[in-house]
This record gives structure tokens, C-alpha cells and sequence, in this order.
């Protein structure tokens, strides 16, 4: 998807059988543009809001109508995203980026299902989120969890010590405007055993 690409942005995409959907909309956002001005004023310590404005990764997202032969066709949403992979305490690379940029992924997407009168029971979110489900994985001091435990329950507290509060950034508890539950947890019971996997790397990521 081409719309004035940015140097630095990571790339997604979202594909769909003609046969089954028809494209009614698409819309590329970024999570820096759905930071709010309250948000940019709070104390910050360590610049961290100046950082996630500075990153150009987003989340596509796509109005889907499933042609049902005989029925009346049934719209819905799927959106494609990429989080920021930091995870330690280093100020230039913040782990307490990570949470705020997803909640503004979600904010992202519940703005275009307000817009166009869409439900957000009817969302498919897919995307390298690079956050782990559970304790046990993580490389670094953090467990790398708030990502996941914000998309999955729609709030973290700002006692969690991936929170911005606990990295001089004086956010509230960060609360998604909806929260949506893993395709594989539900189907499988579980998340699986990794969804990415290098020479030196293994862990669950991606959902």
C-alpha cells in the first residue's frame, strides 16, 4: 500500500479474495497521529512521547464487505499493524513506548469504525505486535507483557512496570477505547510456542 511511504516505515499489507469481499475502504493511519494534546503536555522525563512521535509505524485499515450469495452482504473490519520492538529501560529506545503505540492503533482503527457507523465487535486486527503473552520470554529486566495485557483486557494500570508512569512519562492507566481476544488462545486453548523464530531468538509475537 503506497501512500507517501515514509523512509523509515515498516510495511503492511492486507489481502482479500475478490470473490468473497468486496474493498469498500481503506485507510492508512499512523499511532503517532492519535496521541492527544493532554497527553503530549504531561511531564515526560525522558522525551519518550518525542520518540513515539518520531516513529512512522502504523495500521491499515480495511472495510470489508462479505458478499453472501442469497443473503445481505455482512460488513466488517481488518486491520494490519506493526508495533515498535523495544523492550529494555534504554531512554532512546523506551519498552513504555510499546503499550502507548498499540492503545493508539486502537484508538486509530476505533475512530474509522465511528466514522463509518461500524461495529468494533467485528474486527480482525493482525500484526507483529512484539509482545509476549505471558512472563518467561522476555531477554531483558521486563517481562514485555503490557502490549498483550492491554489488547487483551482494554487496560493497564500505571502501577505495571512497563507503564510509561513507571519511566518518568506521567501518563494515567492507559485504557484501549475497545479490547479484543486471540484467534489463537481461543482455538487452540493457547497462544502457539513461537510465531517468530532466528538463529538466536524464539518467542510468541505476532497475532
Amino acid at each position: 500500500f503506497d501512500e507517501s511511504w515514509e523512509s523509515n516505515q515498516l510495511g503492511i499489507a492486507v489481502f482479500a479474495r475478490h470473490s468473497k469481499f468486496e474493498m469498500v475502504e481503506v485507510s492508512h493511519r499512523f499511532a503517532r497521529d492519535f496521541l492527544q494534546e493532554a497527553e503530549r503536555q504531561c511531564t515526560d522525563v525522558h522525551q519518550i512521547s518525542e520518540r513515539l512521535l518520531a516513529r512512522a509505524d502504523s495500521v491499515m485499515v480495511c472495510q470489508l464487505r462479505h458478499k453472501r450469495q442469497g443473503s445481505t452482504p455482512e460488513d466488517c473490519i481488518i486491520a494490519c499493524a506493526h508495533a515498535v520492538w523495544w523492550y529494555t529501560d534504554n531512554p532512546q529506545q523506551p519498552i513504555s513506548c510499546k503499550p502507548v503505540q498499540i492503545m493508539l492503533m486502537l484508538r486509530a482503527i476505533d475512530d474509522f469504525a465511528d466514522s463509518r457507523g461500524l461495529d468494533t465487535g467485528r474486527v480482525v486486527l493482525c500484526g507483529d505486535f512484539n509482545t509476549l503473552p505471558c512472563s518467561g520470554g522476555s531477554t531483558s529486566k521486563y517481562d514485555d507483557t503490557a502490549g498483550y495485557e492491554l489488547l487483551t483486557k482494554g487496560f493497564l494500570a500505571k502501577e505495571h512496570p512497563e507503564h510509561p508512569a513507571q519511566h518518568g512519562w506521567a501518563l494515567n492507566a492507559l485504557e484501549a477505547p475497545f479490547h479484543v481476544r486471540s484467534a489463537y488462545a481461543v482455538a487452540m486453548g493457547k497462544e502457539p510456542s513461537f510465531t517468530s523464530k532466528t538463529s538466536s531468538f524464539t518467542a510468541t509475537m505476532d497475532y
